[in-house]
């Protein structure tokens, strides 16, 4: 999976299905520790971990995370098992995009014996190509895919930063600030956050909401609607 393609679609999926804000706090939680479960750049499938880690990354309470990951399985949005004593529940996230480079595998490993046995050692041979290559040109840039995937580790980190702020501010706008400061330059090597002199993500966020017509604070909301009903009552 791709960590940033993931949460882009997660967003555009609720915008046609509608889910509790609890379901949406406890994705986002079990997204970051499946991707820091991964391996060697590699997602796993399953994954266990317990309610009381999920707890601390969520502020969600045992009940709310049970209501929320039941809604996110009625959803088709992942899936889990419940197991006897004090084991953790194994749960698995259900993908927006599939995964390139398993895709590939499962092909290769779909073909005959002699066409796998020629696709490795013709990569072999590329990658030996590119090995020469690279070190006879010591000042060769690096390679744009790496540049590239450095850029994505960057903007999972920076997007962690931004999702401590989801209790303060509502997602819709966390997710157009996210879009708008993780623009890459032109030669994809920097963010457009980077690119600024000084930079206090708090401070940016607090003028965003200002600026932004469709801010709601949920606090001040729900005094207004405890207000409402002790004038009504």
């Amino acid at each position: 999976m791709n960590y940033i393609k993931e949460i882009n679609s997660f967003y555009d999926w609720i915008e046609t299905n509608s889910i509790s804000h609890s379901a949406i706090n406890l994705w986002h939680a079990l997204l970051h520790i499946n991707n820091k479960a991964s391996k060697n750049g590699k997602w796993i499938e399953e994954f266990s971990v317990a309610i009381s880690t999920l707890s601390v990354k969520t502020c969600l309470s045992k009940s709310s995370i049970i209501r929320a990951r039941e809604q996110l399985k009625e959803f088709g949005r992942i899936d889990f098992i419940e197991r006897n004593g004090n084991q953790s529940c194994v749960y698995k996230l259900i993908a927006f995009h599939i995964d390139t480079q398993s895709g590939t595998q499962s092909a290769t490993q779909c073909g005959t014996q002699s066409g796998t046995q020629s696709a490795t050692i013709n990569k072999l041979n590329k990658t030996k190509l590119n090995n020469n290559i690279i070190s006879v040109a010591n000042a060769t840039p690096p390679p744009k895919k790496d540049l590239k995937e450095k850029l994505e580790e960057r903007q999972k980190d920076f997007y962690n930063q931004v999702a401590e702020f989801s209790k303060t501010y509502p997602p819709e706008m966390l997710r157009k600030f996210f879009n708008y400061w993780t623009e890459a330059n032109q030669s994809k090597t920097k963010m457009r956050f980077e690119i600024e002199k000084t930079w206090e993500l708090s401070k940016r966020l607090a003028t965003w909401a200002g600026r932004d017509k469709e801010f709601k604070n949920p606090i001040n909301e729900q005094e207004q609607i405890k207000t409402k009903s002790k004038l009504l009552s």
